[in-house]
């Protein structure tokens, strides 16, 4: 390395090690420093006025004021990647390596927190160099400025739960490899192979389709007039990326398919990332006021409210379950109900527990960026709190919880839907029986939700514009919103949206005339609603103020006004109304990225995390940066969602179908 800087050129460089240096020496045995590191810093600081090449490199490591301070950048964090560059260097006998530490110290009487990187030898702990940075803050004479918090990046050892996982996802590609194989040795054995027969589950089976999942069939088995497999080749073929894939990448519509669906299920997918690279992405940016003019703009409305493409998802939920049981009530089959939990708990979980597996014990190791602690606050939760996503009540458990308690915390809406599921056969077999037992049974539950959500938002002055505060003082501003956003008894106003319009599809077999002037009328009014409740809250990020009670009206009723909206898209699409507009989602493109949504939404969240904690540099907002993370993150987040889906989706799907049919024929 060629030196780049000498005693006489070190300039401010010198005199701020010089006096580090000094505030060191002076440390004194009441405080709780490890000798080693104390001297291993004494070393560093010395080598740096002397101007050695690996010390000046850990000076430069160190965060330095940037631009755009007035613009909110108070992360002057440096950088991880150089200090940790500094390896192996031998000094009085010792062998010094950097290590990156992060420091908060508080600024405006604690309203904004400065984060500085700083690079120090890793024989400092936390600990070490806590006491040791306000120390030096004492000696350097700068009162009132006190380091409250120290994280130092660190390697991870292997863990137990890293190896189990390492072995579990080993074992599954080896079962691909092995399922691929023979299903190849079979096709190339036996030359002659019968037209891949598409073979769906029914509802009597346990099978329902809801909101986020797409992969709704099971794939076909290979059969030949010569050959027929036994059990244990089908278990075998059910790893097949051949099979596997090809129903993956199928565009063919089955019979009896709300092709609409697909469309609206990919594009409120796409919504989600998006909404998720500007809500998550501040948190890591060198100009965190800007986000504050996005805000005010009336396009950015769109983001801000785009919590309803998880709604969305619930009316379909919703409307899928009711449909396709009612229709196989309608038509004199039995439902085994057992079937019908045991086929839905079996449907989400192995993916969910894999992807789960993958958050806890292997996210901490894809990268050592400045943010690390945040990853460890993150996955931290999932050691406690693990065995509630399993059981889908992390929405609930610990109560009334928030984001940092709730382990994968974006895996609310699956504790919600899954709720919903479990009570829907009391509506619907109301709605069998007697439609207006259901549809009061409907109207309860919609009204018990009205009446929780305006409760919740009274008690906690709850706010719509999320820049305002709350209309009363409370302890935790947040709390409202662990107490209203993840709970089903505020959700679920969507999904019995859906039930209703499930319901009126069965009834009419959709197929009903309307007329035109009363089509035309029903789509400017969801056009109306729907803008209303994306861009209704524009005034309020400019100078306007909502009252208590209009503010309450608009959070109780605004995610079942947009599930109307929608609801009646739906319905208008597949009684053939929709015109142009159904034409564009059912295009047969958007099912593959349709049987990808659920994979997709456990893994996005996983994406964007890597690139923001992981990287070593602050992120600048803006609305191209922003566009090109969107694109990353969708682009990724599908690719990853296909190989997991491949891994722990689609075979256990097709072995649920193998042991159904062996339970069929006992």
């Amino acid at each position: 390395m060629t030196n780049i800087a000498t005693p006489r050129r070190l300039d401010a460089s010198v005199f701020v090690a010089k006096n580090f240096a000094e505030a060191i020496y002076l440390t004194d045995t009441s405080y709780n420093v490890t000798k080693q590191c104390v001297d291993d810093v004494i070393q560093v600081s010395e080598d740096m006025i002397a101007g050695k090449d690996y010390a000046i490199q850990m000076f430069d490591a160190a965060g330095k004021i940037p631009p755009g301070v007035l613009e909110g950048n108070y992360q002057w964090i440096g950088s991880s990647d150089e200090c940790r560059d500094v390896n192996d260097i031998m000094m009085n006998g010792t062998t010094i390596n950097g290590e990156y530490c992060l420091l908060f110290l508080p600024l405006a009487g604690g309203a904004s927190t400065l984060q500085y990187g700083l690079c120090l030898p890793d024989s400092c702990e936390d600990n070490d160099v806590l006491e040791l940075v306000n120390r030096g803050l004492v000696t350097l004479a700068i009162p009132g400025l006190q380091v409250i918090d120290v994280h130092c990046t660190q390697d991870y050892e292997l863990t137990t739960g890293a190896i189990i996982t390492i072995v579990i996802s080993t074992l599954l590609c080896l079962f691909i490899v092995v399922g691929t194989s023979l299903d190849f040795y079979i096709y190339y054995k036996y030359k002659k192979k019968e037209e891949i027969q598409k073979d769906e589950f029914h509802v009597g089976n346990g099978a329902v389709t809801t909101g986020l999942h797409g992969l709704d069939e099971t794939s076909p088995l290979i059969k030949s007039p010569s050959y027929s497999p036994g059990v244990f080749a089908r278990i075998i073929l059910s790893f097949s990326v051949h099979e596997n894939a090809s129903k993956i990448l199928d565009t063919t519509h089955a019979s009896g398919t709300l092709a609409c669906i697909h469309g609206i299920r990919v594009l409120s997918m796409w919504w989600v990332i998006q909404g998720h690279v500007y809500v998550f992405t501040p948190l890591f940016t060198d100009n965190l006021l800007e986000m504050l003019n996005y805000l005010r703009t009336f396009s950015f409305q769109a983001i801000l409210n785009g919590t309803v493409s998880v709604d969305t998802f619930f009316l379909l939920s919703g409307l899928l379950v009711t449909y396709l049981t009612l229709k196989e009530l309608e038509s004199g089959r039995q439902i085994n109900w057992i079937i019908f939990y045991v086929h839905r708990y079996w449907r989400l979980t192995p993916l969910y527990g894999f992807v789960l597996l993958v958050w806890m014990y292997l996210f901490l190791y894809v990268g050592r960026g400045p943010l690390q602690w945040t990853m460890e606050l993150y996955v931290q939760s999932c050691y406690d709190w693990w065995w509630t996503n399993l059981l889908y009540i992390n929405n609930l458990v610990p109560f009334p919880g928030n984001e940092n308690s709730m382990c994968m915390a974006w895996t609310w809406y699956l504790a919600n839907d899954m709720q919903f599921y479990v009570i829907s056969p009391i509506i619907i077999v109301l709605l069998h029986k007697k439609w207006y037992f259901g549809m009061t049974a409907i109207v309860t539950f919609l009204c018990g939700c009205f009446a929780a959500t305006a409760a919740l938002t009274v008690e906690y002055g709850i706010p719509v514009n999320m820049l305002q505060s709350p209309y009363k003082n409370v302890t935790d501003p947040t709390a409202g919103f662990a107490q209203t956003y993840t709970k089903p008894y505020t959700r679920i106003a969507p999904y019995l949206v859906g039930m209703v319009v499930g319901y009126l599809l069965v009834k009419t077999k959709g197929k009903i005339k309307i007329p035109t002037v009363v089509n035309l009328i029903c789509w400017v009014a969801a056009w109306a609603v729907a803008i209303a409740v994306v861009y209704g809250l524009h005034g309020t990020y400019n100078g306007k103020t909502l009252s208590l009670p209009v503010n309450v009206f608009y959070a109780t009723v605004f995610r079942f006004a947009w599930a109307v909206a929608v609801g009646w898209l739906i319905f208008a699409c597949i009684t053939g109304h929709g015109g142009p507009i159904n034409a564009f989602l059912s295009w047969k493109a958007w099912i593959p990225l349709s049987r990808l949504t659920y994979s997709t939404y456990l893994i996005h969240l996983i994406v964007q995390y890597t690139y923001l904690y992981a990287g070593d540099r602050l992120v600048h907002i803006s609305h191209l940066n922003m566009t090109y993370s969107f694109i990353a993150s969708m682009a990724l987040s599908y690719s990853l969602a296909f190989v997991f889906s491949i891994m722990a989706e689609a075979p256990m799907m097709r072995l649920e179908k193998i042991v159904l049919n062996k339970i069929k024929r006992e």
